[in-house]
């Protein structure tokens, strides 16, 4: 949005880019957009003019001491911004919610489900009142790219148009391994969501679907609890195939959930995985790779992951 709008932008941190190499080309008037983790957030003492938390649910609990010094690290990205700044708050999580009535400066609220500053009425993002996008306008799909669009229209307020937002609704495609679609082979899609390294990923990906999906989960263990992926595996696949150290705790969550458990089957590696998966699906159906784990039990990261899973599915 910042770029249609026409500002150079520099675009990086935890997303795999890091920044120090642009630091004498940044200028003042340029607009720099960092994604942070709690890693980078831990031990900052300076927070953004601009700061957006999404959403806070439990990750990272295998290097962090609890969850919350997790939520603490989180909340360093607006503890220290002063009255001229803004703080983009959340209110249907009620983490962030509350991490906003401590905000300095100016908030900007949104909310699919509260009076907002910025809200959903009839299908339509609105803010302060104003029509600004119609969702249906919005090529990438799933509920969270709406909530995604809502934060983005808060952030950039007072500095892109109605216009600027409305082309980038539908013009852009979304970002690698974050539901992207790979091909589709014989009437099946297959998507990469090789980003989706903890459950409630999963869980937001699997509600973009019907109830067509063969899955392909597991990776290595942050210490999290998996009884909210459950429920979602069981309404919305059809075959979950397992790969990888989080396979037991996935597929116990899937039985204990009370759902209707799916066929489930297991893989020792991505070649199998996609084998079988290629075999379970027909004509209208998702291939989707939603690991919910990180990759590290048998990746450098999600992209080699994501990479690895692209190469197999374009080979079939």
């Amino acid at each position: 949005m910042l770029k249609k709008a026409g500002f150079t932008c520099h675009l990086g941190g935890n997303i795999g880019r890091p920044l120090i190499g642009d630091i004498e080309k940044i200028r003042p008037e340029d607009k720099v957009i960092v994604e942070l983790s709690s890693f980078q957030l831990f031990d900052m003492t300076h927070s953004p003019k601009i700061a957006v938390i999404t959403n806070i649910t439990p990750n990272h609990l295998d290097w962090h001491k609890d969850y919350n010094e997790y939520i603490d690290a989180k909340k360093n990205i607006m503890r220290y911004q002063g009255k001229a700044d803004r703080f983009i708050v959340n209110l249907d999580n009620e983490l962030t919610s509350e991490i906003g009535e401590s905000a300095a400066g100016e908030t900007i609220s949104f909310s699919m489900e509260k009076k907002a500053d910025v809200c959903l009425n009839k299908g339509v993002i609105c803010m302060y009142g104003e029509e600004i996008l119609d969702t249906e306008r919005i090529r990438i799909v799933g509920r969270h790219n709406v909530y995604n669009y809502m934060t983005a229209i808060a952030a950039c307020h007072g500095y892109v148009s109605k216009e600027d937002i409305n082309f980038v609704a539908e013009n852009f495609n979304g970002v690698e391994h974050r539901i992207e679609l790979v091909r589709t082979l014989g009437g099946v899609k297959y998507y990469n969501s090789s980003i989706d390294s903890s459950p409630n990923r999963t869980k937001n990906t699997l509600a973009v679907f019907d109830k067509n999906v063969v899955l392909i989960a597991g990776g290595k263990d942050k210490g999290l609890p998996y009884d909210e992926v459950g429920k979602p595996i069981c309404d919305h696949v059809k075959t979950l195939i397992l790969i990888g150290k989080t396979s037991d705790k996935i597929e116990e969550a899937v039985r204990h959930s009370g759902g209707d458990i799916p066929e489930i089957l297991r893989a020792t590696t991505y070649e199998q995985a996609v084998k079988l998966a290629s075999e379970k699906a027909e004509n209208g159906d998702v291939v989707l790779l939603s690991p919910a784990s990180t990759s590290f039990d048998m990746f450098n990261n999600f992209e080699e992951r994501g990479n690895l899973f692209k190469k197999l599915v374009n080979e079939l």
